[in-house]
């Protein structure tokens, strides 16, 4: 189990009261919460553990090379990402994620999105092609900017070359997509 199996999380506004708990009205619920909080510790840890190893090794030595600075940087920002995933799930569990339906128009969040990861794309050397229609959708728009950004997180993971991000509309029945297409480079082909 990763971070991203937490679609197998309980529903909105699930909550865990210690009382259900102890009466063992919820087990495979309890269990499901503990498996994505030991995730969310491993995917803390791990990431963490290295940047400290590098951060004592910069201490010793007074030197970082490129590589180990940008291997660095890519643990802190797993690091950071786990943490917003832990607060989201506070929300989800306590019942306090509510969304603000407003319109919102799909180009201008992805452009938002790709300026603000336009740092982490230069560095990791992909282009990132742009098809834009311009499409109006009512949605939450954190919820979506949340989204559009671990869209492109796991692209610039697993991108080999190029990522071209598309709108459009299906006519019938209307509604907007977005889609997300790049070449893949595997797990163990990463540098």
């Amino acid at each position: 189990m990763d971070l991203s199996d937490l679609n197998r999380a309980p529903a909105t506004g699930a909550t865990i009261a210690p009382q259900a708990a102890a009466a063992g009205d919820m087990p495979a619920e309890i269990a499901r919460w503990r498996d994505v909080v030991l995730t969310l510790g491993a995917e803390i840890s791990v990431p963490l553990t290295a940047a400290l190893e590098r951060v004592q090794s910069l201490a010793l030595t007074g030197r970082i090379g490129r590589t180990s600075l940008r291997a660095l940087g890519e643990e802190i920002q797993q690091v950071r990402i786990a943490g917003m995933i832990g607060q989201q799930l506070v929300r989800l569990a306590s019942g306090q994620l509510r969304q603000n339906h407003e319109r919102v128009r799909l180009t201008d969040m992805l452009k938002h999105v790709l300026n603000h990861r336009a740092r982490e794309t230069r560095a990791r050397g992909l282009e990132v092609k742009q098809v834009f229609k311009p499409e109006d959708v009512i949605v939450d728009a954190s919820l979506l900017f949340s989204l559009f950004n671990a869209v492109l997180a796991w692209a610039l993971e697993h991108a080999h070359s190029s990522i071209e991000l598309r709108t459009n509309t299906k006519t019938w029945p209307a509604h907007a997509r977005v889609a997300c297409r790049f070449a893949y480079r595997a797990q163990d082909e990463h540098v």
